[in-house]
């Protein structure tokens, strides 16, 4: 299926080049239309051929599209995976944007049939699926958490086999905010100890993106790359007759012994989503620390750093050109950034204002994160208030 991946991003890149886009916000789609996208796109057609043997585009129906979600569906209810509906979701809206494409640059697919993505969307709400990440059971732990959490897995499980892997993944998430995902395939020509700068390719949803290293941890990531040559992985896992770990089994073995470590860590937190009348609602949840609270305390650390940097909009500026210098592609968000908090201005043709220092801060520390967008710091992983309150608590004790 080669040729037809190609179509795919070629539908993709042409849709960039002639900025088509489903919504109308162009700053905000780069990175949507010419990685996540396709990628997804690419997905969905590898489980259609593994289900009903297509090999291109043209060949799924509307009815193909709804045994393919209906698993996603069953799996929601079934086994309460509830981040199976932000992946349905998501696949709807790659589809919707892919089918804008075909019909745009009709000498792509000349035979296309149109499918109303709209009519599946409305099908998929009528089973009760609500737009809720699994994320938010993950607790956001500070800083000194994921490290009491970290010493917690120094003094337990002697006996369990990888341990040392285990904990210095452990480390090597709260030093960079890395998922661990990227930490099984990170390698040591990725890390620029001398910039303090941990470069990460091909993360979730195809994104490339750098990460400034903890300072507080840098000498625990040194030990960790000490004696690893440029194209080795930082990380290697092997089962005991010597093959190599999955990285789904990886996961599984890190989970259990963190698990173990952290039987009496959790935390009540109030988290929001909208039902299924599309009504935003408010629920009190039990979170529990996952290896993904390492990511979590990261991100607040980062938050905090920034906050603390941003003392006046020269800072910012500072920033930005740094920022710009490493990666042009982030104006696209700075700008959609600033449209969306200038939105209501805009449309009553009224001066705009600039972005507050906190707005700035969090933006920041969500390019650490690979995010690029404010509502997923807010949402996920920082609370500003808290950040605020940490860095006072600092400042009077300092």
């Amino acid at each position: 299926m080669e040729n037809e991946f190609i179509r795919i991003q070629q539908v993709f890149d042409r849709m960039m080049q002639g900025q088509v886009f489903v919504i109308e916000e162009r700053n905000a789609s780069y990175h949507t239309y010419t990685k996540i996208y396709p990628s997804t796109i690419k997905t969905f057609l590898r489980r259609a051929n593994r289900e009903f043997g297509v090999t291109q585009m043209n060949q799924i129906t509307a009815s193909d599209i709804r045994v393919l979600l209906a698993e996603r569906i069953d799996r929601y209810h079934k086994d309460k995976k509830f981040s199976e509906s932000y992946n349905i979701f998501s696949i709807l809206s790659a589809l919707k944007a892919f089918q804008k494409g075909v019909m745009t640059f009709g000498d792509i697919y000349e035979d296309w049939n149109v499918i109303d993505i709209e009519a599946i969307r409305k099908w998929v709400k009528d089973q009760q699926i609500i737009r809720r990440g699994k994320s938010s059971s993950t607790m956001r732990a500070t800083p000194e958490q994921a490290l009491a959490v970290i010493e917690s897995l120094r003094r337990t499980g002697n006996k369990v086999a990888n341990r040392a892997l285990i904990i210095d993944m452990a480390i090597m998430a709260l030093a960079t905010g890395a998922r661990i995902s990227s930490l099984y395939s990170l390698r040591r020509c990725d890390i620029d100890l001398e910039k303090g700068i941990c470069h990460f390719k091909d993360a979730k949803g195809g994104k490339d993106y750098d990460a400034f290293i903890d300072l507080d941890l840098l000498d625990e990531v040194k030990r960790i790359v000490n004696d690893k040559r440029e194209a080795d992985k930082i990380f290697v896992w092997k089962k005991k007759t010597g093959q190599f770990m999955s990285l789904d089994k990886v996961t599984d073995t890190v989970q259990y012994y963190l698990k173990r470590a952290t039987t009496q860590m959790y935390k009540k937190q109030r988290t929001r989503y909208k039902n299924e009348d599309e009504i935003l609602t408010y629920e009190t949840i039990q979170t529990n620390f996952t290896f993904h609270s390492f990511r979590k305390a990261y991100a607040f650390k980062r938050l905090v750093h920034y906050l603390e940097q941003f003392r006046s909009y020269a800072d910012v500026r500072s920033w930005r050109k740094e920022v710009l210098n490493r990666n042009p592609n982030s104006l696209y968000k700075m700008n959609a950034l600033y449209n969306r908090a200038n939105k209501h201005r805009i449309k009553r043709k009224v001066k705009t204002r600039d972005l507050k220092l906190e707005e700035y801060a969090i933006f920041a520390a969500s390019l650490d994160l690979g995010h690029e967008r404010n509502d997923i710091i807010g949402q996920f992983y920082a609370d500003l208030s808290s950040a605020q309150q940490y860095l006072a608590q600092n400042r009077a004790t300092n």
